[in-house]
């Protein structure tokens, strides 16, 4: 089978968690309750910088006659830097991504963020879709908007929907990403007080004649997004992802987690996230 069908979303978006553990934190938070309706916009000043610490994990299998034949364990932690270069007329954000720092194999581009050293300069509406990031084709998986955000302004307990497609390279098709997000209501994420956002949803991968496999790809998992200054301070996505071929089957259990540390003050040290790098790893 090739490589290319077994898909770590990042971005969304993506990724990682403990074979061992649920694919979400597993104590619930505590929400606090919100009147009216709160407008979720990206909105940084020009010059702004952000600095995310992230970490991955990885657990790949691979399966014939239900005999574990291969386990693959990857662990990745890395620190992102973002600056916004410039508000365009039409209120667009274009801002410059750099890898300052990671420990780990595996790759960031399958991540959708850029290698250790590379400038990625991305530019994204209001609300998070991607309009142009570097050379990367528009099919590629940085087009994924890494937090669907609403195109209205939403109430507590309102769900939506984000679908996107993506091809990785060289793959015959291209995949559907359908997310459905809740706000559910509001929470202190240290100094402030965040929207938070629970999503669950689907990778679906077309049925053709020529790829002779049985695919499922779900996804779960939460983020907070402070509507004052339309940051996200915290992150947690994660997937599990099967692959069933004719005599082979790869199960790929993933999750991605992103803490903001840059502005300061949306952490505390009773806070209930989880953060980087993982506590645990799969045994």
């Amino acid at each position: 089978m090739k490589k290319q069908i077994f898909i770590t979303l990042a971005t969304l978006i993506l990724a990682v968690g403990c074979v061992q553990k649920p694919l979400v934190s597993e104590k619930p938070p505590e929400n606090l309750n919100f009147d009216g309706v709160v407008d979720l916009k990206i909105k940084p000043e020009k010059g702004q910088k952000e600095v995310t610490t992230n970490c991955s994990h990885v657990v790949t299998e691979t399966y014939e006659d239900k005999s574990v034949l291969h386990q693959r364990i990857e662990d990745l932690d890395f620190k992102v830097k973002t600056v916004t270069r410039e508000i365009l007329p039409n209120g667009n954000i274009v801002q410059d991504n750099e890898t300052i720092q990671r420990d780990g194999p595996g790759s960031l581009r399958d991540l959708a963020y850029p290698e250790l050293g590379e400038v990625l300069q991305v530019e994204l509406s209001p609300k998070g879709q991607v309009q142009r990031a570097g050379n990367y084709p528009k099919d590629s998986i940085f087009y994924l908007p890494s937090i669907p955000l609403p195109d209205h302004a939403v109430r507590e307990g309102e769900e939506w929907v984000s679908k996107n497609t993506w091809r990785a390279p060289n793959a015959p098709v291209s995949l559907l990403v359908e997310l459905k997000l809740k706000a559910v209501g509001k929470k202190q994420c240290g100094e402030h007080t965040c929207v938070n956002v629970l999503v669950s949803g689907e990778v679906h991968f077309p049925v053709t004649k020529e790829i002779k496999t049985t695919f499922s790809h779900t996804i779960t998992g939460r983020f907070l997004f402070d509507q004052e200054k339309g940051l996200v301070p915290w992150s947690e996505f994660a997937s599990l992802e099967q692959v069933q071929g004719k005599e082979v089957q790869a199960v790929v259990h993933s999750k991605l987690r992103s803490e903001l540390v840059e502005p300061r003050g949306y952490r505390t040290p009773n806070r209930e996230e989880p953060t980087c790098p993982f506590e645990t790893t799969a045994k």
